[in-house]
């Protein structure tokens, strides 16, 4: 997706615009934090994706703050800040929030993209307010701006340190100051220049790390927090991915055979997946294929580590992963042009959409840090499909980069009674359920639901919207009602080119 600035609205677009009158013309009673804080003033604008050609009509606006707060003097840096009215004409006082996962998403990104029909029953009563976190999208941004085929290639570590080297080099920011820790006080900053007492919280994967944070910094001004996809504040991302990213897959493989037209189809999936690892690593093969995107001819040299990149992030949502088993017995059989045209439409997805300047400040001071993998567990790390070389990877990328700002008490366990709905899909190959039920621990007002079926970040699932917005809505996990997930099925699998069978 190509980031745009927010667009003025024009009078045509405000006829053509579904709900602009209610949501833009019309200023609900009491005290709105538009009137409150001159030093964040919201414009009508248009928020967009190019990738869906979609349009949401918002009041956009940018706040200055510290690059560094404890030189509030030096550098400053605008945040991106979006707000959508209540359709409500007296909104809630409270507001809802969307936070980004990555670590590298922007929000505003999200919202557009998901956010708009997940949380559109939350609207109804609420504001929704979205800030871009400091080094993602439109607020003071840390890309580091590298072609599909570079990243197809970086499966040395080496030439993966020098890539980042090159990033950090180019950097429009201090990447010390753009981390979680300072993240955190930025939105309660958006918050207080809004007039907002407390919010209501989202955030799906790195974006429950941002929430579990804010929640511990201001407890005070947290009304409900919702956790989907959980990485517990006492985590360290790394290790964990490869296991759960093989259990996922396991259990994809595991329905493949229980299902009668799956299993027909590819009776042997598990094992031909292994055989067809095993050859990508003997001997890559040479692929002409077209680009999904643009029909252009290409060619790449398929490598283990493009299978491996194709599977863990087709498996993250249930109807890509219904894809896989088709995918992988193409290849096996010697046709690798679907799983190199896969490769380029996910690759390209996290080239449009993740700041790697950002997610690098992130997990440099977050997690390489404090990684620690013994030989026992490097032992179990070579069994899965991802190996030891996610490990290794990150290494790399973190050899140069800088240690940032981290909270004393960073990577201790979030304690609070505040309502917190925990979201977990059963097949998460990135945060599985074990997660929500760490963070659970010391979250005694704490509700956990699991997901059958479905991968990462379940908000987008109508049964999910609900229980979400009864939560919201009441602020109790007492109104979470979860027996729709009975009817909730993941989607059926591709067994030709024309689709489930019938």
């Amino acid at each position: 997706m190509t980031r745009r600035p927010c667009l003025p609205i024009r009078p045509l677009a405000a006829v053509t615009t579904i709900f602009i009158a209610t949501t833009l013309g019309v200023q609900p009673a009491g005290v709105r934090a538009v009137d409150a804080a001159p030093a964040l003033e919201l414009e009508r604008c248009l928020l967009r994706d190019d990738a869906t050609n979609r349009a949401v009509s918002a009041k956009c606006g940018w706040l200055e703050v510290p690059e560094n707060y404890e030189a509030p003097r030096d550098k400053t840096i605008k945040l991106k800040v979006a707000m959508i009215p209540a359709l409500r004409k007296v909104a809630a006082p409270d507001a809802f929030t969307q936070i980004a996962g990555g670590p590298g998403g922007a929000s505003t990104d999200d919202y557009v993209a998901w956010g708009f029909q997940a949380f559109a029953a939350i609207r109804q009563n609420r504001d929704i307010i979205l800030v871009d976190q400091r080094g993602t999208g439109d607020s003071n941004p840390l890309d580091c701006p590298a072609s599909l085929d570079d990243v197809s290639e970086m499966n040395d570590p080496e030439v993966f340190a020098q890539a980042s080297e090159a990033c950090l080099s180019g950097l429009r920011g201090d990447p010390r100051y753009y981390t979680t820790t300072v993240a955190v006080r930025d939105l309660d900053r958006v918050r207080a220049a809004l007039g907002y007492e407390r919010l209501n919280v989202y955030g799906v994967s790195y974006g429950t790390r941002v929430a579990l944070q804010y929640l511990r910094s201001y407890p005070a001004r947290v009304r409900t927090v919702v956790l989907d996809g959980v990485i517990a504040a006492d985590q360290v991302l790394g290790p964990g991915i490869p296991v759960a990213a093989q259990q996922a897959l396991d259990r994809i493989f595991e329905r493949c055979h229980a299902d009668d037209q799956c299993q027909r189809a590819f009776p042997d999936l598990k094992q031909n997946f292994r055989e067809l690892r095993r050859r990508l690593q003997r001997q890559p093969e040479s692929v002409v294929y077209r680009d999904p995107r643009s029909n252009e001819k290409k060619t790449v040299l398929v490598t283990d580590a493009h299978l491996a990149g194709v599977v863990r992030l087709m498996s993250y949502q249930a109807h890509t992963a219904a894809l896989l088993p088709l995918t992988i017995n193409q290849a096996y059989g010697g046709d690798h042009t679907g799983l190199a045209g896969q490769f380029a439409i996910v690759m390209e997805g996290i080239a449009t959409r993740l700041a790697n300047g950002l997610h690098n400040a992130v997990v440099c001071t977050e997690d390489v840090p404090f990684l620690a993998v013994d030989d026992q567990e490097r032992a179990r790390l070579e069994q899965t499909y991802l190996g030891y070389r996610m490990i290794e990877m990150l290494r790399a990328a973190c050899r140069s980069w800088p240690k940032g700002v981290l909270a004393a008490d960073f990577k201790r366990p979030v304690s609070s009674d505040k309502p917190v709905l925990l979201l977990s899909g059963e097949a998460d190959p990135a945060t599985p359920a074990a997660n929500a039920e760490r963070a659970h621990k010391t979250l005694p007002n704490a509700r956990h639901v699991v997901v059958k079926g479905h991968g990462h970040g379940v908000a987008r699932l109508q049964c999910v919207r609900q229980m979400i917005s009864r939560f919201v809505n009441d602020a109790s996990t007492d109104a979470v009602d979860d027996r729709c997930l009975s009817r909730l099925k993941p989607a059926p699998f591709f067994v030709n080119a024309n689709g489930p069978a019938p």
